[in-house]
């Protein structure tokens, strides 16, 4: 029993890969078939006399083989094993919220066939003042229909953290499979979901931030 763990050890130190390290891949994968072939007529040579052994001598030389493809950084197939690393990029933050919104039949005559008067409670949620913005809110409802579309104000000055009120008379006539913002008159705010589309903003201090 001593002398088989003495040969195993031996067996070990043969696999070891310290001085086939710096070789290139293809080397690598030539010592280690040379060397099980060794490592096959040593185990020929010590099953007549060796002694049944906790684990078995097969599993012994296949964690061998395993320590010695990990410690020489190579994949099961002989390529090189590449840490993977993440590309996404962090999602943009909007500078802009809608806090609430509300919407009425106007008084007076409008251009439009169907005016409907509209709302918005906008604040700036960034750090940096807003001059100036190219975006857009899109109303549809829980079911994911489109109600409309309508444009924000571009000369907004917002102060960082503050909020303000903006109200406007569009049309309220859908099209394009919109069913039209009038339905905002009727349809229960809470089954209205709002999205900010955002273009860009131009800051204060002159920086301006694009937004996919």
């Amino acid at each position: 029993m001593k002398r088989t763990f003495t040969i195993l050890a031996v067996l070990v130190a043969m696999v070891s890969p310290s001085t086939a390290q710096e070789q290139t891949i293809d080397q690598k994968l030539d010592y280690i078939i040379q060397e099980l072939e060794a490592l096959k007529e040593a185990v020929a040579a010590l099953s007549s006399e060796a002694e049944p052994v906790t684990p078995t001598l097969e599993d012994v030389l296949g964690a061998i083989v395993s320590t010695t493809l990990d410690d020489m950084n190579l994949d099961a197939d002989g390529s090189d094993v590449e840490e993977l690393v993440s590309t996404a990029e962090p999602e943009q933050t909007l500078p802009l919220a809608i806090l609430s919104w509300s919407a009425e039949e106007p008084d007076g005559m409008y251009m439009a066939l169907t005016p409907v008067r509209i709302t918005l409670e906008i604040q700036n949620v960034s750090t940096n003042d807003i001059a100036i913005l190219d975006g857009s809110v899109n109303f549809s409802d829980r079911l994911g229909s489109d109600i409309g579309r309508l444009r924000l104000p571009r000369d907004i000055n917002l102060t960082a953290g503050t909020s303000v009120t903006h109200t406007g008379v569009y049309d309220g006539d859908g099209m394009f499979g919109e069913s039209g913002l009038k339905r905002l008159i009727e349809i229960n705010p809470d089954f209205v979901d709002i999205e900010l589309d955002l273009d860009e903003v131009l800051f204060s201090d002159g920086t301006s931030v694009s937004y996919d």
